[in-house]
């Protein structure tokens, strides 16, 4: 009997990568730093925003104000750049048990990024919540995961 039904957002629900870009640019942006190069693309969808932020600020004089500026980002206007992953609402379609109130629905996010307010505003999210009860909830795992 299907108990708990446990999700990683990125890569499994839905790839934000431009979400992820237009995000460090608008930090870099705010302390006239140019633009993520594709080096750093790659660095920071591959990090936490703990590595990503230290990496993109090397030497920065102020990193205590980037700190406070990135935490205070309301991710929200990032989310319509997130794309869902091809068959989620098949899949979701899938768990969704006729006979049964809807399943435990944990999804493992950084919770600094508000996400719990953030992700109503994602086009799945409807879905998600008729086929799952949504639980939001955070685990920092090392990176990068093989």
């Amino acid at each position: 009997m299907l108990k708990l039904v446990a999700f990683d957002c990125d890569g499994v629900l839905f790839d934000s990568r431009q979400a992820n870009i237009a995000f460090y640019n608008a930090i870099l942006q705010q302390f006239g730093v140019p633009p993520l190069t594709p080096t750093a693309v790659e660095y920071v969808h591959s990090h936490t925003v703990f590595e990503s932020v230290g990496y993109l600020f090397q030497g920065y004089p102020d990193l205590d104000a980037v700190w406070q500026f990135t935490r205070s980002l309301d991710y929200h206007p990032f989310i319509p750049m997130m794309v869902e992953e091809p068959h989620l609402r098949e899949f979701l379609g899938f768990l969704r048990p006729a006979w049964s109130p809807r399943k435990p629905f944990i999804s493992a996010t950084p919770g600094w990024t508000k996400s719990s307010r953030a992700m109503p505003g994602c086009p799945w999210w409807p879905t998600a919540t008729q086929s799952l009860t949504p639980t939001i909830t955070w685990i920092l795992l090392p990176r990068p995961r093989p």
